[in-house]
Parts: structure tokens; sequence; C-alpha cells
């Protein structure tokens, strides 16, 4: 069984130097704010494709002490997981990941052996923020098992600014660079668009080992692009490329492409009530992230052999007591079935107090960037 068992930190965020060891039940980070919990949760998510739960700039995670910026700045992360698996990333002047000590081109590698998914706080109004923040949510999770995904987006992304950059330039465009560059949006449009509706199923799928209490929802992507995928059968792709051909004129004078799966939306509906989670009330929406979360660790596990790390920043906190109950007895039925992956949960929260009904969990106090673990 490959698990998470020691994280080590250099120069990182409020961290000088860090070396802390787990093992294989639910971790609890505890103790006040700015202490420096989430620091250490967001360490441990650099090791999926991105640039962790915070979308933090690089540079901004080099030790909050450091005054000047130079070739000689850096920060450094090391995980060891069980069987002696050895992964580093890092930065110093460029991001650098390693595997036993040997480089490799990106985070992607790391996927082979550690896999990640988190909450944070700021997903907290996912439903009500800009349609743009709901894709990002959904790609993250699609990237956990495919990093792929993230590459076929950024292709999509440099394809779609060079087509309105030439569009911007002059009237009379290279047709044939314009053709290419539209075969390419188009056929990325497809890929990303059909990896979404894949997840979407997925997410559906996972609710049928759902603990009652947390509700059960509908969920889909809507958008042209997807109106297009689910009406034609054969030749999505050229349906795709010709309404792009359409819409240069409304893209030039617009300066932004119209059509395209960057303006799809996640749309998601509580069963129960019927009621589009943008509607529901705050604690609904909440639950109702932590719903989706926990479908889609349920539909992973049984198709990875690998581990999942789930990161779950300041979450605990949000919930009432039946909530909390329910949550942590989902926590603990991952790993009974011998059958599927291994699932290691990190928790973060102020009081300790809320933790107490996990009776398995590892508790570790973190004040003023010192974690020292409580029980054994």
């Amino acid at each position: 069984m490959i698990y998470l068992n020691k994280i080590a930190l250099y120069n990182f965020r409020n961290y000088k130097q860090l070396e802390v060891h787990f093992d294989q039940r639910p971790t609890v980070l505890y103790g006040p704010n700015g202490a420096g919990k989430t620091n250490l949760l967001e360490a441990i998510s650099l090791f999926a494709v991105g640039t962790g739960m915070r979308d933090a700039k690089l540079q901004d995670l080099v030790h909050s002490d450091t005054q000047t910026y130079d070739d000689t700045t850096y920060w450094a992360v090391n995980a060891m997981l069980d069987e002696n698996i050895t992964l580093s990333t890092g930065y110093q002047n460029r991001r650098i990941f390693k595997i036993q000590g040997i480089p490799v081109k990106s985070a992607a590698k790391f996927h082979e052996y550690i896999q990640l998914v988190h909450i944070t706080p700021d997903m907290d109004h996912l439903f009500t923020n800009p349609a743009s923040d709901r894709r990002r949510f959904v790609d993250k999770l699609i990237t956990s098992y495919d990093p792929l995904h993230a590459e076929n987006i950024s292709i999509y992304e440099k394809a779609t600014h060079q087509r309105l950059k030439l569009l911007k330039a002059s009237s009379h465009q290279d047709n044939r660079w314009m053709d290419a560059l539209e075969n390419i949006i188009a056929r990325q449009n497809v890929k990303i668009s059909n990896a979404r509706i894949t997840l979407m199923n997925k997410l559906i799928d996972g609710q049928k080992k759902h603990i009652p209490m947390f509700p059960k929802f509908l969920c889909k992507m809507v958008g042209k692009i997807e109106d297009i995928l689910h009406d034609t059968t054969d030749g999505k792709g050229t349906i795709i490329k010709e309404r792009l051909k359409q819409n240069r004129e409304i893209d030039r004078m617009s300066g932004m492409t119209v059509l395209g799966c960057h303006r799809s939306d996640f749309e998601v509906i509580h069963d129960a009530n019927k009621r589009l989670a943008r509607e529901c009330s705050t604690g609904e929406q909440k639950i109702l992230l932590i719903s989706i979360v926990l479908s889609f660790v349920h539909q992973k596990i049984e198709s990875i052999d690998n581990s999942l790390v789930l990161l779950l920043d300041d979450v605990i906190a949000r919930l009432d007591w039946r909530h909390r109950m329910v949550l942590f007895e989902q926590i603990g039925s991952f790993n009974q079935n011998s059958d599927c992956a291994f699932v290691q949960t990190f928790f973060s929260g102020t009081d300790s107090n809320l933790f107490e009904p996990l009776k398995c969990a590892q508790l570790f106090e973190v004040k003023d960037a010192i974690v020292v673990q409580q029980n054994k």
C-alpha cells in the first residue's frame, strides 16, 4: 500500500524548514489562523498538476522572510511515500520536479504514484461565482486522473489566443493559418468537452455509495459546444470548425471567441428540491460541494491502483454536527474494501474538539510554523 508518510519543506511559505511524519490514519492539523496549517496542505497539493490548491505564483511560495528575489531564491517540498519512493518539487528560477532524485518533465509524472483532490474555503461560493471558477473546478478533477487534460486546455487556449490575435491584426488574414488554428480549436473543443461530460457521468455514478444525509445531485455541462456534441453523432469537429469560420467577423469585432468550451458552465441541481445549486442556501451549497467531491472519490478509488490524497482545508467548522459525523463515517468507509485504492485524508481546523469523534485520527498541533504530534 502506497501512502504519504513524510513531507519536508524548505524555505516554503512560513516554514524555513519542516519535516513531518504521517501514518495511514486520517491526519488532523489544528491551531490558530495563520499558524501554517493551510501552507502545509498547499505543499502537499503541489504534487498534482498545476500550481497547488491556492493557484499561487511560484515566487509567492518562497519563505515569508525573504526580502529580495534573485537567482539563488528557492523553495522545495519533498514527499516520501511508503515503499521508499521520493517525490520532489521546488522552484529556483523555474519549477523543478524529481522522482527518486532524478529530474522529470512535469508533475504529470507524480500521477503514477499519488493523486490529489482538495476542498478549500475559497470554494464555498463555487456555485455563485463566475462560470470560470466552476470550469476550473471541473478541469482540476479531470486532471487529477488524466494529466493530459491540462495539456489539452493549454493547447486550446494558445490556439484561441493566436486566432484572435490574427483576426485583430488585419482584415486580410492568412486563411491557411486561420484554417489550421480553427482546426486545432475544433479538435480540442471535442476532447475537452468529452472529458468533462465523462466526468459528469462519473460524479452521478459515484453517488450510489454515499452514506445517507449527503444530498443527491444532478449535474451536467451546459453550453453551445455541449449542444453540438449532444445533437450530432458524426463530424462534431467539422461543425465546430464551420461555426468558428462563420463567427470570424463577430469574434474580430467583439475581441472574444463567442463559441467554445471556455464558455461552458458546470450546472448542479439539488435532487431533493430540484433547485439549482446557486439558488440553494449557503449551507446547502457547502454540503453539495462536499457531496460532489465524495462522489468523485468513490468512483475514483475503484479505477486507480495508487494512492489518493484528500485535502480538506477548514471544512469541518462549516458543517453542523450531524454532517460532521456523516463525513467522518464516510471517510472511514473509504478504506474498507481491499480491492479499492487507499485514501489518505488530511483535515485542517482551528478547534481540535470538532475532530474528537474521529477516534482513529492522528492529531498535530500547528503553532507559529511548529508542528507537534499530540497522539501516537
